[in-house]
């Protein structure tokens, strides 16, 4: 090469200086010729412990990451078929002490032999672990910035609509339905404080469980009550109607200081939460905070319209309204009875007495009513002094049973402040037993049986089941 007139002058003084070879090593230079085996490893692998002789045949395939290993050697098998003589590759190779590092590998078939197989090959390899690592950490910060972004973005939803106006219930669900983006569970339930324990008033990927009493309250729902703090459970299995779960983050909903309810967050694998899932929880119970509250006003609003002031019994429309979801929902019941009461000679007792004496004596029969019931029955003021009922499930014998109890009940009243008052009180029965569910129909006729009673004289039971089955 001296000898070429053409040489760059600075080419041939490194050349001459003896020191070509080790500055090549050093900035990551490989040769190899395959055909004979010859070759130079780079100073980079002996700084991961392997010796030149090693990294000269092929052990560095052997040392890949077993994710990298068959692509790796698919492209170097394109160069020695010869279908390239290019090979470009980032990849995970295992050093002497066992960690895996991050190398870019860059090479080019320079000769080939007449059977086609690389005679001289260069290539230079770059270590790029730190770059890789600080790709992957900006990866999870960007990752980490758009959970963040989502999660604002779910709870600025949350709080849209908590203050869009509508219906409280159908806020909860559509929260709910939210919470999905904010912590990610496998179901959720909204527990609401309530004066006999705990109500669930909305779930999301499960039904809706049943009331818990006061009594039968759980250790840790009792405990998160008590102190208006999170509680989370890794691995206890935990049931909730036929499914089980196995990590649970618990979230105190809390207005004003007063604690409305519990948030319940549940995993069906162990933290199948995540490890962070507490502090979006307790963000998003502060919207649920809001619902929940809106909620609970507007059941007891609604709870305070429809029940009579003075008998404390439901109104009309209450009694309609659940009723009428009686009778067009289940109709397991073989028989259910309708009835009609009105108190005797009720004007009497006005003019007599008085309509606060009235009062009272209206509100003390409403409540021979009540405790003749079961939880189950349903029963209204109807108007003035009328009282309707419905009995799911009572048969002839069992409504007239009833009506027997309310009977002897009103007549049995005695007031301290009036001794001289006395009642009684008619009552009309419709039975139906397979037949007629119309609501309207079926007060008609109990209405017209309690005419009846008033016609025969007061005080008495009478019966009316058209379409029942004979006895």
């Amino acid at each position: 090469m001296s000898n070429n007139p053409a040489a760059n002058p600075l080419i041939l003084r490194l050349l001459s200086s003896g020191k070509l070879e080790p500055i090549l090593k050093g900035a990551g230079v490989f040769l190899k010729d395959y055909s004979t085996g010859q070759g130079f490893c780079n100073t980079f692998w002996k700084e991961c412990g392997y010796g030149e002789s090693e990294m000269t045949r092929d052990r560095w395939i052997e040392l890949l990451h077993p994710e990298d290993r068959d692509r790796v050697v698919e492209a170097v098998g394109r160069l020695h078929e010869g279908r390239g003589d290019f090979f470009t590759e980032e990849y995970r190779f295992r050093d002497s002490r066992g960690r895996y590092r991050w190398v870019r590998s860059r090479a080019i078939v320079l000769e080939r032999t007449p059977e086609g197989v690389p005679s001289l090959f260069l290539g230079i390899d770059t270590e790029i672990t730190d770059l890789v690592m600080r790709l992957e950490i900006e990866r999870t910060e960007r990752e980490e910035m758009e959970r963040r972004y989502l999660e604002a973005e779910a709870l600025r939803q949350a709080s849209t609509v908590v203050t869009a106006g509508i219906d409280p219930k159908e806020s909860i669900g559509r929260i709910l339905a939210q919470s999905a983006g904010i912590v990610s569970s496998d179901a959720v339930f909204i527990w609401a404080v309530t004066e006999d324990g705990l109500e669930c008033v909305g779930a999301r990927g499960a039904d809706c469980l049943p009331p818990v009493p006061r009594d039968r309250m759980p250790r840790t729902f009792a405990w998160v009550l008590q102190e208006k703090r999170p509680r989370r459970n890794f691995g206890r299995p935990i049931s909730r109607g036929t499914a089980v779960f196995r990590d649970s983050l618990y979230m105190p909903v809390v207005s004003r200081g007063r604690v409305l309810g519990i948030l319940e967050f549940l995993g069906k694998e162990p933290r199948a939460l995540g490890h962070r899932a507490e502090g979006p929880a307790a963000v998003f119970a502060d919207s649920v905070a809001v619902a929940l509250e809106n909620a609970l006003e507007f059941r007891a609003l609604d709870r305070e319209a429809g029940v009579d002031w003075l008998t404390n019994l439901p109104t009309r429309r209450r009694f309609d309204f659940r009723v009428r979801a009686y009778l067009e929902g289940s109709q397991e019941d073989p028989c259910f009875c309708v009835m009609m009461i009105d108190l005797d000679r009720f004007k009497v007792v006005n003019d007599t007495f008085g309509h606060k004496a009235g009062d009272e004596a209206l509100a003390a029969a409403a409540k021979v009513c009540r405790d003749a019931l079961r939880s189950t029955d349903y029963v209204c003021r109807y108007g003035g002094e009328e009282i309707a009922i419905l009995l799911p499930g009572a048969d002839r014998k069992a409504g007239y049973a009833v009506a027997e109890r309310i009977r002897t009940g009103v007549e049995a009243l005695r007031f301290p402040g009036y001794p001289d008052m006395r009642l009684t009180v008619s009552l009309g029965v419709r039975l139906s037993c397979g037949g007629c569910r119309d609501l309207s129909v079926l007060l008609a006729e109990a209405d017209q049986a309690l005419y009846r009673a008033k016609a025969e004289g007061r005080n008495r039971v009478v019966l009316s089941d058209p379409d029942a089955s004979p006895a």
